[in-house]
């Protein structure tokens, strides 16, 4: 009898397969430690293994062009300027001359120190990056073992199972014979991730437990579209999935060929979808899905690549690329937002980063680099189509204090002659309870409101999304946190300011109905889901919300509001509970 072993993860790759796995070890390159007697040929051998590896991934990079457009080549462009990381490589030649150890057992420990701080951290984007950081040790290393890369030898069509996957992995892969990728680790926003979309596997991600449970050659079906792995599937399942299979294939058509008309009610209501990306490859994906612009482009990548303080320059060519492919949309660019967990900007350890310092506090504490960042947005805002957002903001001396740097910033540029918009505009995020409730005395210094519900539901219901302890307790569809969202949406439209949110709220289904009774005026989300909430507001009515969402904000806990938009979905998207949650998966 077939186990019919069900698992959940991120759906990072829309499709539906079903094939034989393939496991794969992602195990780090085992390392003898042993002394050289030249210490100088050992330096010279490690120096080569590094300009070897540049040259390969140069190739990478240009087969990436060849295979899905030049549009993904930064993938391989951050790898080499992680290779070429002038702390790691000067303090692996030092450790070398120093210890009189070989190049391989010293360069591993330094990586290690690095990826070791990346996996502590509770910061999505560093832990997603210490993928790629792992892709280019291990290159190295077998450059120094002088052992090429293996493809993996592919004679069926399957599906790859592993902990993880690199970029290198992922492009090495036969298309033709890779049906779905299953991982038990990484996000949405992963390299792999993005290049699984861009050559068309589905894939789910951060699977828990996955490979502890399965075997090489188990049958496994793998929805990329709800997020679904079934290992083993019964006779009910196999019929489900070839049933799915061209509904899917229909549905998502569908969904595609929408992608480009207006988000609008069918009683006229506007609501703008835009995108959430942190990297400059993701830029590709908001016009492959309709997004309209960019409602939040993290920055922290560049921070954390320069070591917390790139150049203005190196800031200013980012900005102005995306500004320049998301015209005539616009770019929300949020200054960054890096926490007391990140040793970067603070030396001792906080006990809770969550509730220290970072955000707009780091920026205001050393003004150089808020100041070198609005001049780098200003500087590259030439095309009128780029807004600034500051983060994790409290208190309104905190927005005052912002606003004067950024006017003498502006009075730096003019004076120098230096083109850029004038009148650029400032909003904030809303994360924070203080701001909610003093919405609208914070309205009267800002352009916008941008509600980031993931850290104002942590703050507001006092629990660590991250803490698997109490993650039951996490849910962004609280009344509570309604009703802050309601606050600040009606204290923006007073003060005739618009208002979005660019939380995970914003991509679920369930919830989307509520927020445009709100009045939200911009949902911003990964551009992966734009398309099925697109198709979700073009069949409600501006009205009919409205109430919906007067009722949710008159239950009493966030279980019997899900359990009352459950039904609302049901009734009016009834493919999409059954599709999009899973549930004709589980018995």
């Amino acid at each position: 009898m077939k186990s019919n072993k069900i698992f959940r993860g991120y759906p990072a790759s829309p499709g539906l397969v079903k094939g034989k796995l393939k496991i794969l070890s992602n195990k780090l390159e085992i390392i003898q430690e042993y002394d050289v007697v030249d210490v100088e040929k050992e330096v010279e051998r490690f120096l080569k293994a590094i300009e070897e590896s540049k040259r390969e991934l140069i190739l990478s990079k240009e087969n990436i062009k060849d295979t899905v457009g030049n549009q993904y080549e930064d993938i391989f462009e951050a790898q080499i300027l992680a290779l070429e990381d002038k702390s790691v490589i000067d303090k692996s030649v030092k450790n070398i001359r120093e210890t009189k150890k070989n190049a391989e057992s010293v360069y591993k420990k330094v990586i290690s120190e690095i990826l070791d701080r990346m996996q502590k951290t509770d910061n999505k984007y560093l832990k997603e990056r210490s993928f790629d950081i792992v892709d280019v040790m291990n290159r190295v290393l077998k450059k120094l073992k002088n052992r090429d890369d293996q493809s993996v030898e592919v004679l069926d069509e399957i599906v790859i199972g592993a902990y993880n996957l690199t970029p290198t992995e992922t492009m090495k892969f036969d298309r033709k014979k890779i049906l779905g990728i299953v991982t038990e680790s990484g996000g949405i926003t992963s390299h792999s991730s993005i290049l699984a979309r861009a050559l068309n596997i589905p894939a789910v991600v951060n699977v828990k437990n996955f490979l502890s449970n399965v075997n090489d050659g188990d049958i496994v079906i793998v929805d990329g579209y709800t997020g679904t792995v079934i290992v083993q599937p019964d006779e009910n399942s196999e019929k489900t999935f070839k049933k799915r299979k061209e509904e899917y294939k229909n549905y998502n058509l569908k969904l595609m060929e929408m992608k480009d008309e207006e988000s609008v009610t069918i009683d006229g209501r506007n609501i703008d979808l835009s995108a959430n990306i942190e990297l400059l490859e993701e830029v590709v994906e908001v016009k492959r899905y309709g997004g309209r612009g960019v409602g939040l482009f993290r920055t922290e990548f560049i921070f954390l690549e320069e070591n917390g303080y790139p150049s203005v320059e190196k800031q200013e060519s980012v900005y102005k690329k995306i500004s320049e492919i998301i015209f005539p949309d616009s770019v929300i660019i949020r200054t960054v937002d890096i926490g007391g967990d990140k040793p970067i900007y603070v030396r001792n350890k906080e006990d809770n980063p969550f509730l220290g310092f970072r955000g707009i506090r780091v920026s205001l504490s050393n003004e150089k680099i808020l100041r070198d960042q609005f001049k780098s947005i200003l500087k590259a805002s030439v095309k009128k189509n780029l807004k600034i957002m500051l983060p994790m903001v409290s208190k309104i001396d905190e927005v005052i204090k912002a606003k004067m740097v950024l006017d003498e910033v502006k009075k730096e540029l003019f004076n120098q002659q230096i083109d850029f918009d004038k009148d650029i505009e400032l909003g904030i995020m809303v994360e924070v309870p203080s701001v909610a409730i003093l919405a609208d005395e914070f309205a009267k210094y800002v352009d916008f409101f941008s509600l980031g519900t993931n850290d104002l539901t942590q703050y507001t219901l006092a629990v660590d999304r991250n803490n698997t302890n109490i993650s039951q307790y996490f849910d962004s569809l609280d009344p509570a946190v309604l009703k802050l969202i309601k606050f600040t949406i009606d204290a923006a439209h007073d003060a005739n300011i618009w208002a979005g949110i660019c939380g995970e709220l914003s991509s679920d289904p369930i919830a989307v109905p509520i927020l445009v009774g709100l009045g939200v005026d911009e949902l911003s989300m990964s551009p992966i889901f734009i398309p099925e909430i697109k198709m979700i507001i073009k069949q409600l009515s501006f009205e009919e919300t409205k109430e919906i969402a007067k009722n949710a904000l008159l239950l009493k806990s966030s279980d019997k509001v899900r359990e009352f938009m459950k039904g609302v979905i049901s009734e009016k998207f009834p493919n999409l509970i059954k599709y999009f949650l899973g549930e004709f998966y589980d018995k």
